[in-house]
């Protein structure tokens, strides 16, 4: 059998770490990886489900030295593509991309597939600037959010993101999101793991997202892993995925888990969301601020879920709370419970109207 090739970890301005711990500039032709590790390049920009890449033309990032700003950027300005990238690290110094919001920026029309979980995004350790720490907002009556990523992508229709994944790092305790989709319609988000994204509520700001859909109609997210531990093994995130002011979203085979703050499925002004086997167990803390919902709706309606998997989540299994009006059209069908829990479901007090069961546990109600 063929040994595995050791990866190569690519970092800012285009430098090359070399197997064994070397490293050299990558000048003009060099820095390339001319003998990809298994999986890396060659990868099919088809799914693995037989689905099919929307976004025409394709670049190895190895073209711009393994520096996926600079192949990003130069990426849009040829028109939008596919940037394909190998195996290896790619880590970026702090948050210094769109206007100081995010490690690494893939404009409208730029899309990302990489070669499984071993293709890793992260921001190199303790690199945030005070600057961009100091626009971390602090708790105060109003809730603002946490606006730095270390991935995020603008802009756009159709984008592909596939088989890679977003880690955390060590900023010194700053908290920060993972990889956020603004204002793209209906991107497609397949084979994604984020992992380790630190926060430390279940409201802004301290609630992070290890994925955000923000105001990107149409999402369709498959196959979609959050884990809330760090490389370390220490729960450190707060909530999973969240879909934020945006309409028909689906999501397949997706999970979120081992959060320690917050929600698997945090959704926030949400309508038309539809999910298929979405598995949330293990998330939130003992009480309060940090207790978590495997599927929380607020503000949010006509949310169907199929098959979802839940368990061991601190709050409750599913909540739905409005502070506005009652909501309605929500469902839930041939939902499994994980543990031997029950299926506890809170409805905030305008929330009058309860969800349709299809083939669920009897559920238990509590009103807050």
């Amino acid at each position: 059998m063929r040994q595995r090739a050791a990866p190569f970890l690519f970092v800012r301005s285009g430098a090359v770490r070399v197997p064994g711990g070397g490293r050299r500039a990558a000048g003009r032709g060099e820095g390339r990886v001319l003998d990809p590790p298994p999986g890396g390049v060659a990868v099919a920009l088809g799914s693995r489900d037989g689905g099919v890449v929307r976004s025409g033309r394709r670049y190895p990032v190895e073209r711009w030295s393994g520096d996926l700003n600079a192949a990003a950027a130069a990426v849009a300005a040829l028109g939008g593509g596919t940037l394909v990238a190998p195996e290896g690290v790619f880590e970026c110094d702090g948050f210094a991309q769109y206007e100081g919001t995010c490690g690494f920026h893939l404009p409208a029309g730029v899309g990302l597939v990489g070669a499984g979980p071993g293709t890793q995004l992260r921001v190199r350790p303790r690199s945030m600037t005070a600057a961009q720490r100091a626009t971390i907002p602090a708790a105060s009556p109003s809730r603002p959010t946490n606006q730095l990523n270390v991935v995020t992508a603008a802009g756009g229709a159709g984008t592909v993101f596939a088989d890679f994944a977003v880690h955390g790092s060590d900023q010194d305790g700053a908290l920060y999101n993972g990889l956020r989709l603004s204002r793209i319609a209906a991107p497609t988000v397949r084979d994604v793991l984020v992992r380790g994204i630190p926060g430390d509520l279940n409201s802004p700001p301290g609630e992070t997202f290890g994925v955000n859909v923000y105001r990107s109609d149409g999402a369709r997210l498959t196959r979609v892993e959050v884990d809330g531990r760090d490389d370390a093994g220490r729960r450190v995130g707060a909530a999973g995925i969240g879909t934020n002011s945006v309409t028909d979203v689906e999501l397949r085979d997706c999970s979120a888990h081992h959060l320690a703050h917050s929600h698997g499925l945090a959704m926030w002004q949400t309508e038309r969301l539809t999910s298929w086997g979405f598995a949330a167990s293990d998330n939130g803390g003992p009480s309060g601020g940090h207790a978590a919902a495997g599927l929380n709706h607020e503000r949010s309606s006509r949310c169907v879920h199929h098959a979802p998997r839940l368990g061991r989540n601190t709050l409750c299994e599913v909540r739905y709370w409005s502070d506005r009006s009652d909501t309605g059209g929500h469902e839930l069908h041939d939902l499994v419970m994980v543990d031997d829990g029950p299926l506890d479901i809170w409805l905030s007090r305008e929330q009058h109207t309860a969800p349709e069961l299809v083939d669920c546990p009897p559920p238990v109600y509590t009103r807050n």
